[in-house]
């Protein structure tokens, strides 16, 4: 799959990347609308996902912190763990996983796991999804070297 990447700057000099794929994201709504979730939501993720990774590599960029929030990114600690694994851009990355709202969780059903490119032959310390559900809140839960929960109570 193909994406438009476009560029542009800070005014302080910092490059910023927007990635544009017009059937994925040009939509009315960010995730969904009055009737439900966008049937292709994890399809539309996991796109973004692999293709924020894909560019890193691209620009040659070796982050030092990835930050994700919520289970629209929870795959990339995953992916860096998986198919990502032996790339040099990430090598020496730390990831810090943000939980907004523990009310979104990203739920798919399991057989859909092979959209994320992640096999089911991959064993992390713990089964990314709880339920015969995969979460990719879960997975970048359980695969991050960080955490941060922004609502007080959701540490409690």
């Amino acid at each position: 799959m193909r994406a438009i990447v476009w560029e542009t700057k800070t005014e302080e000099g910092v490059p910023v990347y927007l990635i544009e794929r017009e059937d994925l994201y040009d939509r009315p709504n960010l995730y969904g609308n009055a009737v439900g979730d966008y049937y292709d939501n994890l399809e539309r993720f996991t796109f973004f996902a692999h293709a924020s990774l894909r560019l890193t590599e691209l620009i040659a960029f070796q982050p030092g912190v990835i930050h994700c929030h919520d289970w629209q990114t929870g795959l990339v600690p995953a992916l860096i763990k998986g198919p990502f694994q032996d790339s040099v851009c990430f090598q020496q990355t730390a990831t810090v996983f943000t939980i907004h709202n523990l009310g979104y969780q990203g739920l798919f059903p399991e057989e859909k796991l092979t959209v994320t490119g992640l096999a089911k032959k991959v064993t992390f310390t713990r089964r990314v999804g709880i339920l015969g559900k995969d979460e990719p809140a879960q997975g970048g839960n359980r695969l991050f070297r960080g955490n941060h929960y922004r609502e007080p109570n959701l540490c409690q």
